[in-house]
């Protein structure tokens, strides 16, 4: 049985230790931010609904013209709101985040079976 031992000085080994950490620190950051921007998405959506089931209850009641114009132009506007995407691939929204960790806890399952064997 043949050992080969691997020195490594001290300030390589806490410059690896270090990038590794600055890599967690971003791989984080940029998942906090991805988060933020899902769950605003999510509130968007969620406030261009109110905004329409309001002015479809605003048309029943007495209104101006003028005020009757307005709240239908609304309500087709809001009829032809789609949700954001990327690029057409997927939908931005509050379950895209859990999406992603299932698709990288998935692949990362996978992987580790190759790497077993």
């Amino acid at each position: 049985m043949i050992v080969i031992s691997v020195k490594i000085s001290t300030s390589k080994l806490i410059y690896t230790i270090m990038r590794c950490v600055a890599l967690l620190l971003w791989a984080m950051h940029d998942s906090i931010l991805g988060i933020i921007y899902c769950t605003n998405c999510q509130k968007f959506y969620l406030a261009v609904n109110e905004a329409e089931m309001a002015c479809m209850l605003l048309l029943k009641k007495n209104c101006t013209k003028s005020q009757e114009q307005l709240f239908k132009n609304i309500v087709h506007m809001c009829g032809e709101f789609s949700q954001m995407s990327a690029c057409g691939l997927f939908n931005v929204n509050a379950a895209l985040p859990l999406s992603l960790m299932g698709c990288i806890g998935y692949y990362s399952i996978v992987l580790l079976q190759f790497y077993v064997y």
